[in-house]
């Protein structure tokens, strides 16, 4: 095995007092594309702790390596507690690769809200989707 190259994608957050009793959900819909070999793919949700050296306080995660090549659809949750306010929330994807091996998935329909709130966009946007099915 050569060097392995993680990529990350991900939107963060500053986690608030105001947030602490809630639940966040990260759903979306993912199949495989050209995932091969050793590559491996997830997806995850993290919190990381500023005033403590950015430890990893939380770190959520959905392995997408293995899924169907039709799409499925996912989701995360995480419960805010006390300890998480001013730290930093992100939800993303990562993938893992060496020797120069692929390591694609498709992810669609991307929502991060609290239990309670409705989807501000029921469908894709531009109709992506329907270009890779």
């Amino acid at each position: 095995m050569g060097n392995v190259i993680e990529a990350n994608t991900f939107q963060e957050q500053t986690i608030s007092a105001g947030e602490i009793g809630s639940t966040w959900n990260f759903d979306f819909d993912a199949k495989l594309g050209n995932l091969a070999g050793a590559s491996t793919a997830l997806a995850f949700i993290k919190t990381l702790d500023p005033n403590n050296g950015w430890a990893t306080t939380n770190f959520i995660t959905v392995d997408m390596t293995a899924i169907p090549t039709t799409w499925g659809s996912y989701q995360l949750s995480i419960t805010i507690d006390a300890g998480l306010a001013g730290q930093i929330l992100q939800i993303g994807f990562a993938n893992s690769a060496s020797n120069w091996e692929s390591s694609g998935v498709f992810y669609d329909n991307v929502n991060f809200y609290a239990d309670g709130t409705a989807d501000a966009l029921p469908s894709s946007v531009g109709a992506l989707k329907s270009q890779y099915r």
